[in-house]
């Protein structure tokens, strides 16, 4: 009975906790960002203008997406119906339109050095938009996303007690919080794309932040 309480007490306190580390976070960067504009490459510290793989970048990404249609387009067949694999890559790699926007509202600046599509700068968009980002976001949510659901089925497995929504917040918390570290720091390192503000903590290399 009592470990009962304590799970419920726990189902209820991460989210709640959660929302305020985000409230926090957007009241902080509003209040810091007042009269602070983005900066340009020009603004960047030099490095950013020498960036390391910026070719191998791009080829993992495509090769990778690669990999993961053939594979879902050969499960497909089999099944004779579209899997859920070939669906979560269909949508996930169609979110790309939204990098542009998504961007621009945290201060993300992609390397001009990257193959850019011809979309140019629109309102509310970040000014580089770069031809890697529809298989990046194919490749990176779709595996992220299994992984994750890999990972919930085991832990309520192990932890039967837990509600499915208590254990999708245990679960991707930790790990998305170390997946985005890796391949944001991984980013931010080589110079592929910088943030140009930023507030609390961050990693901060010569070719990028």
């Amino acid at each position: 009975m009592k470990n009962r309480r304590m799970i419920r007490i726990l189902e209820w306190l991460f989210p709640v906790l959660f929302l305020v580390v985000i409230f926090v976070g957007i009241n902080s960067a509003q209040a810091q960002a007042i009269g602070t504009n983005s900066a340009s490459a020009d603004q960047l510290s030099p490095g950013f203008k020498n960036p390391s793989g910026l070719l191998v970048f791009e080829a993992v990404n495509w090769i990778g997406w690669i990999c993961l249609f053939v594979y879902f387009i050969r499960q497909s067949i089999h099944a004779r119906t579209l899997t859920f694999g070939m669906l979560l890559l269909i949508s996930t790699t169609t979110l790309f339109w939204q990098d542009a926007y998504q961007a621009w509202s945290v201060y993300i600046l992609y390397n001009p050095k990257f193959h850019m599509m011809p979309w140019g700068s629109t309102l509310w968009t970040t000014p580089n938009k770069a031809w890697f980002t529809p298989a990046g976001y194919g490749v990176f949510y779709t595996c992220s996303f299994l992984i994750v659901l890999l990972l919930i089925e085991k832990f309520r497995r192990r932890f039967p007690n837990f509600s499915r929504t208590a254990a999708i917040i245990i679960v991707t918390l930790p790990v998305y919080y170390i997946w985005d570290l890796i391949n944001e720091g991984g980013a931010a390192v080589c110079g592929w794309y910088s943030y140009t503000y930023y507030f609390g903590p961050a990693i901060e290399g010569s070719k990028g932040n």
